[in-house]
């Protein structure tokens, strides 16, 4: 078992380095704006989110879905998962009662496998963020982790590259302005995201400033 469980994070830490991490930045109809970098590691998609009203309030949460493994099964993540930080572990609050602005703010990344996974309540689990840890991990210059668990495999650790590590300090920094600022660039698409899950490209929208 000890065997299998290390090989199990040699293949999560080959993972990290293969797969490329992004960002995203969305205005949803509450108003919102969200904030998000999004990468995928040893079949699972994690997604940090800052969530920010007008008004300067702030959500962060991380959400975790599991892809469909090789035999077509979709295997069932626990409520427990705790961030990583300078070598200290910050227990995550779960989110048990999933609103829509949790299932439909930052999916655009989601190719159709991890997109499909979302409707699936066993392989998908968001972890609210205190803003105490988020400002630890703003301030830390040191990759992150993500400690959660899956039936089979208890307190999994996946070790962030400094790559996606740089990422989550950076949308987590931003404020409402500085994302509206982000979706007008050329670079970067845009998309309203209603409660039905409908969405709207950027342009036929107009954002406070």
């Amino acid at each position: 078992m000890k065997k299998f469980f290390l090989t199990f994070m040699l293949l999560v830490s080959f993972s990290a380095i293969c797969f490329a991490s992004q960002e995203s930045y969305e205005s949803t109809n509450d108003p919102a704006n969200a904030a998000s970098a999004t990468s995928s590691l040893n079949n699972t998609m994690i997604t940090f989110v800052n969530y920010t009203l007008p008004s300067g309030s702030h959500e962060y949460w991380v959400r975790s879905i599991l892809e469909k493994t090789d035999d077509n099964k979709i295997h069932k993540l626990q409520y427990y998962a705790s961030i990583i930080v300078d070598n200290i572990a910050y227990p995550l609050q779960p989110v048990y009662n999933v609103a829509s602005k949790y299932m439909y703010t930052a999916t655009k990344n989601l190719n159709s496998d991890y997109a499909a996974g979302i409707a699936n309540a066993q392989s998908t689990r968001y972890y609210i963020i205190p803003v105490n840890v988020m400002t630890k991990i703003v301030s830390s210059n040191n990759p992150i982790a993500f400690s959660f668990s899956q039936m089979g495999f208890p307190n999994a650790t996946i070790s962030f590259d400094d790559d996606f590590s740089h990422k989550i300090r950076h949308i987590f920094a931003l404020q409402y302005t500085d994302i509206s600022t982000l979706m007008h660039s050329t670079s970067n698409q845009s998309t309203l995201i209603n409660a039905s899950g409908d969405d709207q490209k950027s342009s036929d929208i107009s954002l406070n400033q």
